[in-house]
């Protein structure tokens, strides 16, 4: 069954367990995400990375697909966001009490989205400059590197995967040499950088032409602009404007 997002963004955890007492605020109704991030000390945000406690996130209004509820939670597929792990949308679990039933009222058609050129992707995701990173971070909050790609393409009505990886494999787009980078272009990197499997990707940025790439790093540094880095680089591709 759907269900709706009803706060301002749920984030999706790896199980109901994961959860302590400072992630409280990212829990309610109405949520806090800037509560939650500026109560996390800088050792209790890589937590989240290194105990593999969040997924992603999702924005008000969206639906989610309902596999179970379990005290209080549901488990979810989250649509929109595809990936290797589900067939449904990305897998994990969402507070019930930041979920409804009825789907949110258009507030009216604003006619689709406009084409995108790749001077606006650039342009998008310079609007997330300094922003803090988060694992599993996808909204106007906080980001990961997978999350920034992701929601820039989703503004521009573009559904790419939602992880670097699967990002960078996806059949829908192309592989770019470096050569011929453009801006809008994703760049990939991996710690077997000759593997063209791409098993060892763990990173990705967004190219922002001249040399330079927009990127969540890590948790000590905001989203930022930074010169392409040759270590570790794999790759590269373009994903097409909507049809």
């Amino acid at each position: 069954m759907l269900a709706y997002v009803s706060v301002a963004v749920a984030t999706v955890w790896t199980s109901p367990d994961k959860p302590r007492p400072v992630d409280r605020a990212a829990l309610s109704s109405p949520v806090d995400i800037d509560g939650w991030i500026t109560a996390m000390s800088f050792p209790q945000r890589l937590e989240l990375t290194d105990a593999d406690m969040t997924q992603t996130q999702v924005l008000l209004g969206r639906p989610v697909h309902v596999l179970d509820r379990r005290d209080g939670w549901a488990r979810v597929a989250v649509p929109g966001q595809p990936t290797p792990r589900d067939p449904l949308g990305y897998p994990g679990w969402i507070p019930d009490a930041q979920l409804t039933a009825s789907a949110p009222t258009a507030a009216g058609n604003a006619g689709g989205v406009p084409v995108p050129d790749a001077g606006d992707l650039v342009r998008t995701a310079r609007g997330f400059l300094g922003l803090p990173y988060v694992w599993g971070g996808r909204s106007g909050f906080c980001v990961d590197c997978s999350g920034l790609t992701g929601l820039v393409h989703e503004v521009h009505g573009i559904t790419i995967p939602r992880d670097a990886g699967p990002q960078a494999l996806d059949g829908g787009a192309t592989r770019v040499e470096r050569g011929a980078l453009r801006p809008g272009d994703l760049i990939f990197y991996a710690s077997e950088p000759d593997d063209p499997s791409g098993g060892s990707i763990h990173h990705v940025t967004l190219y922002a032409g001249d040399g330079a790439m927009i990127e969540a790093f890590n948790h000590r540094t905001p989203v930022r602009v930074t010169p392409v880095r040759d270590a570790e680089y794999w790759g590269a591709v373009r994903y097409p404007a909507p049809a």
